[in-house]
C-alpha cells in the first residue's frame, strides 16, 4: 500500500485506483471511505474506467458521501462512453426508472443495446428484460436466447418460465424443462424447483417422481420455499419416498418461516392433528393466523372455527364472524354458510335475516345440503319468515337427497308418522348408514311394530270358506219320476 501511495502521488491512475481500493476494503491500511472516494475521483478524472464506475457506485449508495444520483449518473456516463459494459447497464437502468435524471426510455434502450452489442450475456439478458417490459416480445425472446446460449443462468431460467407459462411463446413443457435443467445444473434454485414441478405434474412429458424428488431436494436445500412445501407433501403421504411425518413437518416449517401461506396452513394442521409434532392447539392458532392474514382461504375458515369452538384460543364471536367473512369473500362455501347462520341469529353481530336468507337460497341452488336443511327449518317454524309447509317439504327432500343424515331421519320420521313404512324405512336406512343414532332407534321401533303385527296376524282364527251348494237338478216335464 505504501508504494502504491508513492506512485499515486506522482499521478499514475492505476496506482491511484489501487490506493482507493485499499482504503475502500481496508487492505494494507485502515478502511476509510472518504479517502477511497477521493482517490477514486482522482483516478476517474484521468479516465480510469474502473475508478469511474466505482465512484458512481459510491455516489449511488451514499458511501463516504451523501447519496447523489446526479453525480452517479455523470460518472456512469463517463465510464459508459468508454464502452464499460457494467456502467452501460447501470446507466440504462437510471434512464429507465428516472433516477438522477428524467425518465427516458429511448436513452435506456440505447445503453442496453450498446452493452448487448458487445456480446455480453448479462447485457443481452437485461436488454431482453427491457424489451419484455416494453411489450416487444420478438426482440425479448431473441435476446433471451442469445444470452442463454452463452450460458447466462438468468436467461436460461427466464426462458424456462416463459415456455412453462406459454408467455411470449407457445406453451411447451419439453422446452421449459430443457432450459430449466440448464439453469438448475448451475444451482439456480427456482429452476431446480421448476424442473421438479414439471417432472412431478406435467402432462406433456413422461412424469418421473424420482426426478421430481431429486430436484425438489436440490431446490429445498437452496431454500426454495415452494420446493420445501412440495417435498414435505411427498414425505407426508409417502410418495416415492418413505413416509416420514417428522421430516414433512420440518420441511413445512422451513417453508412457512419464509412466508409461504400454504406451508403455514400445513404447519397449523400438523399441530392440530399431531402429525410429526406434538399436538398443540395454541401453536396451530398462531400459524393459522399467519396464513389467514396472508389471505389463505382455508386458514381463514379454520381460524374462524377455532374462535367458534374455543380451541387454542378463547371463544370470540367477533373474530369468528370476521374470519368467516374473510373466507366467504374468497368463495368458501362453508364460510358463507356460517356467516349466514350468524346473520340469521344475530350472535355477536347485527342480525340481518334477509341477507342470511338470500345467502342460504344461493347456496341451496349450488346443492349445499346444510343450506337446504336450514331453509327447511326456516319455512317449517315460521319464526323469522312466513311459514310455508310446501317449501319446507321441498327443502327437506333436497337436503335428504344431498345426503344430510338428519334430513334423511326427519323425512323418514314424517313417513313413519303417516304410516308409510316402506318410504320411512328407505330414508331411515340412509341416515343409519351414516351412523345417525335416532334413525337406528326408529328403525328398531318399526321392526318391533312389524313383528307384533305379524304375530297378531298369525294368531287370528281362520275364516271358513263358504262354498255355494249346487242347485237340485231340473227334471224335464216329459220324464216321470218314480219313487
Amino acid at each position: 500500500f505504501y508504494w502504491y501511495s508513492q506512485v499515486a502521488e506522482q499521478g499514475y491512475a492505476s496506482a491511484q485506483f489501487n490506493v482507493a481500493n485499499g482504503y475502500y476494503y481496508g487492505i494494507g491500511t485502515n478502511k476509510n471511505l472518504e479517502q477511497a472516494l477521493h482517490w477514486f475521483e482522482v483516478a476517474a478524472e484521468g479516465d480510469f474506467v474502473n475508478a469511474q464506475y466505482n465512484l458512481a457506485i459510491m455516489y449511488r449508495r451514499g458511501e463516504g458521501v451523501e447519496i447523489d444520483n446526479t453525480k452517479a449518473l455523470y460518472w456512469y456516463t463517463r465510464a459508459a462512453n468508454l464502452d464499460y459494459v457494467p456502467a452501460q447497464l447501470n446507466l440504462a437502468r437510471l434512464y429507465e426508472f428516472g433516477v438522477g435524471t428524467e425518465r427516458d426510455l429511448t436513452l435506456a434502450q440505447k445503453w442496453y443495446e450498446k452493452a448487448a452489442n458487445q456480446l455480453n450475456p448479462e447485457a443481452q439478458f437485461y436488454l431482453a428484460d427491457f424489451y419484455e417490459r416494453e411489450s416487444d416480445s420478438n426482440e425479448a425472446l431473441d435476446f433471451y436466447k442469445k444470452s442463454a446460449d452463452q450460458g447466462f443462468v438468468g436467461a436460461q431460467a427466464r426462458l424456462s418460465v416463459l415456455y412453462h407459462k406459454g408467455y411470449l411463446v407457445q406453451q411447451n413443457d419439453t422446452e421449459a424443462l430443457r432450459w430449466a435443467l440448464m439453469a438448475a445444473n448451475q444451482n439456480d434454485a427456482e429452476s431446480q424447483f421448476l424442473a421438479g414441478s414439471i417432472y412431478h405434474k406435467s402432462l406433456q412429458i413422461e412424469q418421473s417422481l424420482p426426478n421430481a424428488v431429486f430436484w425438489y431436494e436440490k431446490a429445498a436445500s437452496n431454500g426454495q420455499a415452494q420446493a420445501q412445501y412440495n417435498l414435505a407433501s411427498l414425505y407426508l403421504n409417502g410418495e416415492e419416498v418413505e413416509q416420514d411425518t417428522n421430516k414433512a413437518f420440518a420441511l413445512y416449517e422451513q417453508s412457512a418461516t419464509q412466508g409461504l401461506a400454504d406451508a403455514q396452513y400445513a404447519v397449523a394442521l400438523a399441530y392440530l392433528r399431531g402429525q410429526g409434532v406434538k399436538e398443540d392447539s395454541q401453536e396451530a392458532v398462531e400459524w393459522l393466523t399467519k396464513a389467514a392474514k396472508a389471505g389463505h382461504e382455508l386458514a381463514q375458515y379454520s381460524l374462524a372455527l377455532r374462535y367458534q369452538l374455543g380451541q387454542g384460543v378463547d371463544k370470540d364471536l367477533e373474530q369468528q364472524y370476521y374470519w368467516y367473512q374473510k373466507s366467504a369473500l374468497q368463495g368458501n362455501v362453508e364460510a358463507r354458510y356460517n356467516v349466514a347462520l350468524l346473520l340469521l341469529t344475530g350472535d355477536g353481530i347485527d342480525q340481518d335475516a334477509k341477507t342470511a336468507l338470500s345467502t342460504l337460497l344461493d347456496l341451496s341452488t349450488q346443492g349445499h345440503a346444510l343450506s337446504h336443511y336450514q331453509l327447511y327449518l326456516i319455512y317449517s317454524t315460521g319464526e323469522l319468515f312466513e311459514k310455508d309447509d310446501d317449501l319446507a317439504k321441498i327443502y327437506l327432500l333436497k337436503a335428504a337427497e344431498s345426503g344430510h343424515s338428519e334430513s334423511q331421519y326427519q323425512l323418514g320420521k314424517r313417513f313413519f308418522d303417516q304410516v308409510v313404512n316402506k318410504d320411512a324405512v328407505y330414508w331411515l336406512n340412509l341416515a343409519n348408514k351414516q351412523n345417525y343414532t335416532p334413525a337406528e332407534t326408529l328403525l328398531s321401533k318399526i321392526d318391533q311394530i312389524q313383528q307384533i303385527t305379524q304375530i297378531v296376524f298369525d294368531k287370528q282364527e281362520p275364516v271358513p270358506v263358504i262354498t255355494k251348494m249346487p242347485a237340485a237338478p231340473v227334471v224335464p216335464a216329459s220324464v216321470k219320476v218314480t219313487k
